[in-house]
């Protein structure tokens, strides 16, 4: 679906239902770990881990489908954003560039530049454009910033970095210097109980495979 190498040489002998079948597979593969410990606690008649799961829609999958059935309208229907599995799992499939309030902490695949639809590109100017605590991801990269309000409220801009292996080098629309700023892992938020701010835990991906891999 991406258009980057279409007609390249790097593109030679993709296929785009290999590409839907790969994305469905990482998002069954993110959440069998969650339904195999339920699995088990079901058996001991213990509580089960039922979280609240939302996925924000980005622009390389649901950004780029629309772009092809709009430029091929002979394929509507053939490839869906429910064969990709963002709506499996109970999650809670946002649209993307729709903002989501949660605990008063707003969020999208990213935000905008209103009078030039421009992604925002650091977390100071998130708190700067939108006056209120934001997180994003798009850029790859991890930027956190904090302010005060006149009124003592304290506001938060996240932009968040991504998920990949760090052996993964081959994305070469970034150059090589481009994907040397990008950041890879999960962040925890503990969001205070009056909510629109939280304490951050920034957990790296190597952190992650060394416990769990």
């Amino acid at each position: 679906l991406g258009v980057y190498d279409a007609n390249k040489k790097s593109g030679e002998g993709k296929r785009i239902l290999d590409e839907v079948a790969c994305v469905k597979d990482a998002s069954d593969r993110v959440f069998k770990r969650i339904q195999e410990y339920n699995s088990t606690r079901a058996r001991r008649k213990k509580p089960q881990y039922n979280p609240r799961i939302i996925r924000c829609g980005g622009n390389h999958e649901e950004g780029r489908l629309k772009r092809f059935i709009n430029e091929n309208p002979r394929f509507e229907g053939l490839v869906t954003l429910e064969q990709m599995g963002f709506k499996d799992h109970g999650a809670t499939y946002v649209p993307f560039l729709q903002p989501i309030l949660v605990n008063d902490l707003c969020y999208s695949h990213f935000f905008y530049v209103k009078d030039k639809r421009y992604p925002i590109s650091t977390a100071k100017m998130l708190i700067q454009k939108l006056h209120m605590s934001a997180t994003c991801g798009h850029s790859h990269i991890r930027d956190f910033s904090e302010a005060a309000r006149p009124d003592g409220k304290r506001i938060q801009g996240l932009i968040c970095g991504g998920y990949h292996d760090p052996e993964n080098r081959d994305a070469d629309y970034a150059g090589p210097q481009g994907v040397l700023t990008w950041w890879s892992g999960v962040v925890m938020k503990y969001v205070n109980e009056s909510g629109g701010t939280y304490s951050p835990r920034f957990i790296d991906i190597e952190e992650l495979q060394k416990k769990y891999a």
